[in-house]
């Protein structure tokens, strides 16, 4: 499995023992509430790292939304609400806002998601776009709890840059996505206990072969990308022929699968070892395909191609299976 590290930077404390499908997990999420006696929002923990950050509420008929000031490059403030996930459980995270300076550069927003595990912090972030400096934007995030994980958080951080302005906030919402049972019935348990589930939630649509397909046996084609991380889940339409392209003194290369639709065996695959006036080597390899994770802390896998290996003699193949 590949490893490559997401972070994010809000911290939302949640204290839920399990979600509804589309509910909004947070509390006065839209910050309709306004603001308590102690002059902070209610419903959320806040705390100042630096600075004399304030808070303050926003009538609007456009949406009200929270108003965050940082008056001084040290300002900084951080808001939480707390929370438990379950283990192996799946939610978005997001937050409309809009970051505007004073001059120059807009203080940051980050939002983020962390969970203390016994291999360590894991963490995900996303922040807001300093391009969009002025308009309304959507920080969102996609996460699995890890599956060894104490409870986690979910925080709010403004104003980290040490810039100047104001932090406006219309919105915030946890809400989980959940698996389908495909992918809880095709989930991959490493020698560790690590689960991983299929990033798709249902298989591809099965193929619908013609009959004379069904009588030839054994077809080819090309694979069709899949949102370009799966490319063999769908397939375009079969082959006649495969034409490449090659200019003088490069290379080319090109991915078929090879598909029975009976059960055949001693399937022997055979190449020409040049081509006839042009003096071109043609090779053919075996491609293997690994199950690999989609992010450092991501609790998802796909199929990926990544080995190339000899072409076996012969091949049996059973009606559906693919090489």
């Amino acid at each position: 499995m590949r490893h490559l590290l997401p972070l994010l930077a809000l911290l939302l404390l949640l204290t839920v023992a399990s979600a509804q499908e589309g509910a909004n997990l947070l509390t006065n999420a839209d910050f309709s509430a306004g603001l308590g006696e102690d002059g902070n929002p209610v419903g959320w923990a806040w705390w100042k790292a630096g600075g004399e950050p304030g808070f303050g509420f926003v009538k609007d008929p456009e949406g009200d939304y929270l108003q965050v000031t940082l008056p001084d490059r040290a300002s900084n403030a951080r808001m939480s609400q707390g929370l438990k996930l379950p283990a192996n459980s799946y939610y978005r995270a997001t937050l409309e806002c809009r970051a505007i300076a004073d001059a120059g550069v807009a203080p940051e927003l980050a939002l983020r998601i962390a969970f203390p595990t016994p291999r360590g912090l894991w963490r995900i972030w996303a922040y807001t776009d300093p391009a969009l400096e002025g308009e309304w934007q959507t920080l969102s995030l996609e996460f699995l709890v890890p599956n060894e994980n104490e409870p986690g958080d979910m925080k709010l951080h403004i104003g980290n840059n040490g810039e100047t302005g104001r932090i406006d906030i219309r919105s915030a919402s946890l809400i989980e996505l959940p698996l389908s049972d495909w992918q809880r019935e095709n989930a991959h348990v490493t020698g560790e206990g690590h689960i991983y589930f299929p990033k798709h939630a249902a298989p591809p649509a099965a193929p619908e072969y013609s009959e004379e397909l069904r009588e030839a046996g054994l077809f080819w084609w090309r694979p069709a990308d899949r949102d370009g991380v799966t490319p063999w889940d769908a397939h375009e339409e079969p082959l006649e022929r495969l034409e490449l392209s090659v200019p003088a003194g490069s290379r080319a290369s090109a991915v078929v699968v090879l598909e029975a639709t009976r059960d055949l065996t001693g399937i022997r695959l055979r190449t020409p070892h040049s081509l006839s006036g042009f003096g071109w080597g043609v090779g053919v390899s075996h491609l293997r395909v690994w199950r690999q994770r989609d992010g450092h802390h991501g609790g998802f896998y796909h199929d990926i191609p990544e080995l190339l290996e000899p072409l076996p003699e012969t091949v049996d193949l059973k009606a559906g299976e693919r090489l």
